[in-house]
Formats: structure tokens, C-alpha cells, sequence
């Protein structure tokens, strides 16, 4: 890590923010999981996600579509969705609005977040030490955004394509 001017942090600062951008992410995952279990119907307390569908923010046509989705591929969502920017954000509270286990739930978070974070980490590690990655990496940052946001698009298009004709 270099600092302002390109010098190298010394290891104990290099260490500290390190440090800082664990218990950062460790404090993110902590404060998305409460709230996807609070949109979860099976919480026993608060039932925001109950309290959304009821004022009519979601139809029921597309609550009983994606509870279906949830129904048939939730399980893969919840893992593969930590690779997409999006659907990492939201497929928690999407989970929790169809009613998915908790348990289920946490068993393919955790296992996404094991495989994203090692999958990081691993990269940096490697893609760190590439020269060329180093003086490139704002491009290649919009690169991977641009990239992992292109099925959203695809399925987007898709639906859009197959929907009926509006009068």
C-alpha cells in the first residue's frame, strides 16, 4: 500500500488499515443479514418485509413471481448474487420478503461470502503484484462493474422481450 506521495506505508500502518477494512466489512455483512432477517417473515418481532407487501409497494403478481424464483433458485442466488454488485445487495431482502429458511439463508450467505471474500483476496494477492494491473486499476475497476452488471441487463432485455403487448 503506498501513501499520498507513492511512499510505502510502513508495516504497521499497512497492518492497521487492514485491520480497519475487516472489521469494516465484518460490521456491513453484520447490518445487511440483520435486516434481511428482519424482512423475514419467520422473525418473530418485526415483520417489515410483511409491512411492505401490505401497503402495496410490491404487487402481488410479482410477489408470487419471485417468491416461485426464490422457491427454485434462492439457494444459488444468495451464493452466486455476492458476485454481482446488485443482486448482492439486494437478494437478502428479497430472501427474506418470500419467506426463505433462516437457516437456509445463512447457510448459502456464508458460503458465498467464504467463496467471494477467498476469491478477493486471492486475486489481490495475485492481480497485486502485476505491474500493469497497478497503473490501470481505476479502468479495470469500471471493467469488472461494467462486466458483472451484464446479465441484469440480459435478463432484463429478456423479460422485456417475452412481456405481452400493453394496449
Amino acid at each position: 500500500m503506498s501513501g499520498a506521495r507513492g511512499r510505502r506505508l510502513p508495516a504497521r500502518r499497512r497492518e492497521k488499515r487492514l485491520d480497519d477494512s475487516f472489521v469494516a466489512g465484518v460490521a456491513r455483512a453484520f447490518v445487511f443479514v440483520s435486516l434481511a432477517l428482519l424482512a423475514c417473515p419467520a422473525s418473530s418481532h418485526i415483520r417489515v418485509g410483511q409491512h411492505i407487501v401490505r401497503k402495496g409497494w410490491i404487487s402481488d403478481a410479482n410477489m408470487k413471481r419471485t417468491k416461485q424464483y426464490f422457491d427454485r433458485y434462492g439457494a444459488s442466488t444468495i451464493t452466486i448474487g455476492r458476485f454481482v454488485p446488485v443482486v448482492r445487495t439486494i437478494a437478502p431482502f428479497v430472501a427474506g420478503l418470500t419467506g426463505m429458511g433462516v437457516r437456509r439463508f445463512l447457510l448459502f450467505n456464508v458460503a458465498g461470502g467464504v467463496g467471494w471474500g477467498s476469491a478477493m483476496v486471492l486475486a489481490g494477492y495475485w492481480l497485486g503484484r502485476v505491474e500493469w494491473v497497478g497503473q490501470h486499476l481505476p479502468l479495470l475497476s469500471v471493467a469488472i462493474i461494467a462486466v458483472s452488471v451484464v446479465p441484469i441487463g440480459v435478463q432484463w432485455l429478456r423479460a422485456r422481450r417475452n412481456a405481452p403487448a400493453h394496449p
